[in-house]
């Protein structure tokens, strides 16, 4: 019997997680913990890799990683994603003899895990688990076609869409934007047909949540706005619009991503190139170049070839512009002030936010004010209340089918109860309304300032 190849899960690494774009557009519904499960597990898949190994998920690493509160339960979640993870299927549409195909498979065709009672503390409990084979070609050795991403990117975002939704937008960064059917994005969600049936809900509870999942995480490193695309008066396509969110923890190019046995480092830099070049050929371009004059070219050739044109020898290409002393990329030029433009427009927005909701809570405090002063005054006064009544009793606002406390409960007569006092004794509701006119006028002219039409 062969020994068993087993990795185990390390924090201190920069952990990247690569796959094949056919997996990234897999249909699959996931929950939160198994999420974290997969992503985990992929992160610790090497990029020499030619098979798989049992692969060492431990319960107290994933807390501190992940930033969760200790506790009993943690495992138990782990364990019975791990489990769930087992037994559900994934879709992966791809191509076989030139026919396009769906592949139906389970993720792990094994899991071993920590029964032991005397297994007590986080450290002790762990789970072992192994990927099915048949993925080997959507995980292993891959050369084309492939999405890689900082696991940092994901750690924090607790909605399952929101990391989906990123992924699909990592492997469009270059490209800039992304437009996708409804249902067809609802179906790579793995969302069901009658979940969101209203596009409002959808909106709301998805792209919403992962513009601002994207937009709060200081990990992640990019955001995106969106246009709705309307068939009459019916949303049918999201289009995305990629944004470059610099995060704030440290910088890929300061930290190696992967470093095998020999030594060798594959830096941010290889995942720009990573369908192009070799990696040998972008460490002498390094040998022979600075970190900047490297990327310049790279970035340039990339530009180049996403505005359609036709580059024979891509290679060739980007040595001769990284050689090149002093380019300017025009592309970058206005790609830079795209991005510099949206995110002054996205800090716009969010600024129109607070202040609408700081206006609303002035509004809504100024109310609370009016009623306890006229709660004063009934108290005080209760044949006031009486009279407002009785003329009310006269007017058509009264319905004359009702009774008394009928009418009474209804939510306009008491409106009328409380305008009414207002008018009686306007002279007691002098400084708060001056207050809140002044306060209102204020926030208004600051939103208008930002071009806020209420």
């Amino acid at each position: 019997m062969s020994k068993k190849i087993r990795k185990s899960y390390v924090k201190e690494d920069v952990r990247f997680i690569k796959k094949a774009n056919e997996l990234v557009e897999a249909r699959y519904k996931f929950d939160i913990w198994e999420t974290r499960i997969f992503a985990i597990t992929l992160s610790m898949i090497h990029p020499s890799d030619a098979d798989f190994k049992e692969y060492k998920i431990n319960v107290g690493q994933v807390i501190e990683e992940f930033g969760l509160s200790k506790g009993g339960e943690i495992y138990q979640f782990l364990r019975e994603a791990a489990l769930n993870l087992q037994k559900k299927i994934i879709a992966i549409q791809s191509e076989r003899d030139g026919l396009k195909t769906e592949l139906t498979i389970p993720l792990f065709t094994g899991i071993e895990r920590v029964i032991d009672e005397r297994a007590k503390k986080d450290a002790e409990k762990s789970i072992w688990v192994t990927f099915e084979p048949r993925l080997k070609p959507f995980l292993l050795e891959l050369k084309a076609r492939y999405l890689i991403y900082d696991i940092r990117s994901i750690l924090s975002i607790k909605s399952v869409h929101s990391i989906r939704i990123y992924e699909l937008l990592k492997q469009y960064e270059k490209i800039g934007s992304r437009t996708f059917d409804i249902d067809e994005l609802k179906l790579i969600l793995g969302i069901a047909p009658e979940e969101y049936a209203l596009y409002g809900h959808f909106k709301d509870k998805v792209i919403l949540k992962a513009q601002e999942d994207l937009n709060a995480n200081r990990d992640t490193d990019i955001k995106f706005s969106f246009e709705e695309i309307k068939q009459g008066r019916k949303v049918v396509k999201i289009k995305f619009n990629i944004l470059t969110h610099l995060p704030e923890r440290k910088q890929l190019l300061d930290l190696p991503l992967f470093s095998t046995e020999e030594g060798t480092v594959q830096n941010e830099l290889s995942i720009l190139t990573a369908d192009l070049i070799p990696d040998q050929t972008l460490q002498q371009w390094l040998s022979k170049y600075t970190y900047d004059d490297v990327k310049t070219g790279i970035v340039y050739t990339l530009n180049r070839l996403k505005a359609g044109e036709k580059i024979k020898n891509i290679p060739a290409y980007m040595a001769k512009m990284i050689s090149t002393k002093g380019i300017i990329d025009p592309i970058e030029v206005k790609r830079q002030h795209r991005t510099k433009l949206a995110t002054q427009q996205q800090q716009q927005a969010n600024e129109i936010v607070v202040l609408e909701n700081e206006l609303e809570k002035v509004r809504i405090g100024h109310y609370e004010k009016q009623k306890l002063i006229v709660g004063d005054i009934f108290e005080q006064t209760p044949e006031i209340r009486l009279q407002i009544i009785e003329g009310l009793k006269y007017s058509r606002d009264w319905d004359r089918k009702k009774d008394d406390q009928e009418n009474l409960n209804r939510e306009h007569i008491q409106t009328l109860i409380f305008m009414k006092a207002m008018q009686k004794f306007p002279e007691q509701f002098i400084v708060i309304n001056k207050d809140f006119e002044q306060k209102e006028a204020e926030l208004k002219s600051k939103l208008r300032s930002l071009g806020w039409l209420g």
